[in-house]
């Protein structure tokens, strides 16, 4: 019966994330705040700690145009004006967000030297976005 339950509650889960995934790419949600930002995915994995990525289309930062450190402010205000209110409003319980600038749409995973793209992760605090060091 245990095995049974864990299965139901493994399909639960993955269901869960699987909504909530689906319900985020839905949200295409356009920025502008000084730079061009516009979410294209969200990624949400449930092992081995809950994290939700947002991969964030910034054009902007092409060629290294914007550095990072100017970036960054970018990065903590979508964290926080984008990507918290969606997890918080689809009740899911995540540990970290990570939020990604790509200035060209790159598949997930992959490297492309030619292509400027930023990552910073954030754990939740207090429904905070506090900031993570690699």
């Amino acid at each position: 019966m245990r095995t049974v339950y864990s299965i139901f509650i493994a399909v639960v889960l993955f269901g869960a994330a699987c909504l909530l995934t689906y319900a985020m790419r839905e949200q295409k949600t356009s920025v502008q705040a000084g730079l061009d930002i516009e979410l294209f995915d969200v990624i949400v994995e449930e092992e081995p700690t809950a994290l939700a990525r947002f991969r964030f289309l910034v054009p902007d930062i092409a060629g290294g145009a914007v550095s990072f450190t100017v970036a960054f402010d970018y990065m903590v205000a979508m964290c926080e004006g984008v990507a918290l209110p969606l997890v918080q409003a689809k009740e899911q319980k995540v540990d970290e967000i990570v939020i990604s600038f790509s200035a060209e749409v790159v598949p997930f995973g992959q490297a492309v030297p030619e292509v400027t793209q930023y990552f910073q992760p954030f754990s939740i605090d207090d429904d905070q976005c506090e900031w993570e060091e690699f």
